[in-house]
């Protein structure tokens, strides 16, 4: 099956209760994290600590500021599943940048116990993924910034979902979301 819950909906100006750009399919991938998408998922009756991938689909702060926040969540998943994997991040080509700074603001350095074992794919459109059951299709998306569109699809159903994050149109995205 093919789940989504939203997590996350609102512009970049937010306000009490709300959450910025932030999506979990099948209740273990993260897309965007939001202002603070470790806490609003577990109003949702999600655990951060059961994200094994996240995918950003562009590295502007609406989008990447709840990644220190999930790290940190994270930083207990060996506990609470000891055979979790390790924290796969993907994403466009400023994603070590967003990376690093979370590190940083979390000082990984002087508190490795606080960010998890993680490992980093830079995305270029065109590239496809095996996520468990899913196969991910990455393509390019119109932004200030570096941006992607990814495609989800079951490999059992044939079921997809689209996410573009903040795009402008383009004629390749009605073509790469097509049969969603």
């Amino acid at each position: 099956p093919l789940t989504i819950q939203f997590v996350g909906v609102s512009g970049s100006g937010i306000g009490p209760g709300e959450e910025t750009a932030s999506y979990v399919i099948n209740e273990s991938i993260l897309i965007d994290t939001g202002w603070n998408a470790a806490v609003s998922m577990q109003e949702l009756g999600l655990h951060p600590t059961n994200i094994d991938t996240v995918f950003f689909t562009h590295c502007h702060q609406d989008h990447t500021l709840g990644l220190p926040g999930l790290f940190f969540a994270n930083s207990r998943r060996k506990r609470s599943r000891p055979d979790a994997p390790i924290l796969d991040i993907y994403g466009p080509l400023d994603l070590q940048l967003i990376v690093g700074g979370a590190k940083a603001l979390l000082r990984s350095k002087q508190y490795p116990q606080c960010v998890p074992d993680h490992h980093v794919t830079l995305v270029y459109p065109g590239e496809s993924y095996d996520i468990g059951d899913l196969q991910v299709d990455a393509g390019r998306a119109f932004h200030p910034l570096d941006a992607r569109a990814y495609r989800f699809t079951d490999k059992s159903s044939g079921a997809s979902i689209v996410f573009s994050g903040d795009t402008a149109y383009h004629e390749f995205l009605p073509e790469f979301a097509r049969d969603c």
